[in-house]
């Protein structure tokens, strides 16, 4: 016996994704056998008594898709969207849709989960990393190794995806180019959690601090580079290295910054992450 899916959305903009949706599981030999597909505007217009039917047809369904867009609102005259996105649109579909919808456990009774803090975005989904891959190797060149083959076929096809393995990189250089620290991968019991930190050293918080011109020009080279070391900070700013130090040792004090290495030339600084390594987040 079949089981049905119930695609919806609640923009009719995306009748198309609908439609493209539902002809693909019709059409593939594996998913039609198993599946046939509920769209509510393939009711003949006499017949669609919403507040019956939906009820009654999202009941009689094994599975509910859902599909939602974050494409509407104002548009200039060449039809685009002013809609600026804190961590680049590639990331947040990467993360927010793609890949928790793509690599989640649907065995686990578990939801995946985000939340919003004032200095980061984390995402929470079931799942485990397939044996061959680490949070380490993730931000590395590596193997795709999907773990719902069909689904990322259907994903590939729709061209959300591809087969290269080059998702997680591409979320890694997006993160660079806005000049955000790179996200975090974390694989905990059966939960899988990638936190993306957002620019928390906005200008208001940095005049909190009271920092000075060089520091204030640091953290903005920081923010585009990534690191710095105490020799580059003297040449950028042209100063002796006691006076780099100085500014230095006073920005990992107010943990602005983070200092990694051992000694000497193998020190240097990154942003602090975000206002957990010493200024609590807020859930927002």
């Amino acid at each position: 016996m079949k089981q049905q899916i119930f695609i919806s959305s609640v923009q009719k903009e995306l009748a198309s994704e609908r439609r493209a949706i539902r002809d693909f599981i019709r059409d593939d030999a594996l998913f039609s056998q198993y599946f046939d597909v509920f769209l509510f505007e393939d009711l003949p217009a006499a017949d669609r008594r919403a507040d019956e039917t939906y009820l009654d047809e999202i009941s009689a369904s094994a599975i509910y898709l859902g599909i939602l867009a974050n494409e509407y609102g104002s548009t200039d005259d060449k039809g685009i969207s002013p809609t600026e996105y804190e961590f680049g649109r590639a990331t947040e579909d990467s993360i927010y849709r793609i890949n928790a919808l793509a690599h989640r456990d649907y065995q686990s009774d578990a939801s995946a989960q985000v939340y919003v803090f004032a200095d980061r975005v984390a995402v929470w989904n079931p799942g485990e990393l397939p044996p061959t891959l680490t949070p380490a190797k993730l931000k590395q060149a590596h193997s795709s190794v999907p773990r719902n083959k069909r689904l990322c076929e259907a994903l590939f096809l729709a061209d959300y995806i591809d087969k290269a393995g080059t998702g997680i990189l591409d979320v890694l250089a997006k993160c660079r180019e806005a000049g955000l620290p790179e996200p975090d991968f974390v694989q905990d019991g059966d939960q899988f959690t990638v936190t993306l930190w957002r620019d928390w050293l906005t200008d208001k918080q940095l005049a909190q601090f009271e920092l000075n011109k060089r520091q204030t020009a640091a953290i903005g080279h920081l923010k585009s580079h990534g690191t710095i070391t105490n020799s580059e900070y003297q040449s950028l700013f042209k100063v002796a290295k006691r006076t780099a130090s100085q500014d230095l040792n006073q920005l990992l004090s107010l943990n602005v910054v983070s200092r990694e290495g051992t000694t000497g030339k193998g020190v240097f600084y990154r942003l602090a992450k975000g206002a957990s390594e010493g200024h609590k987040g807020r859930e927002s």
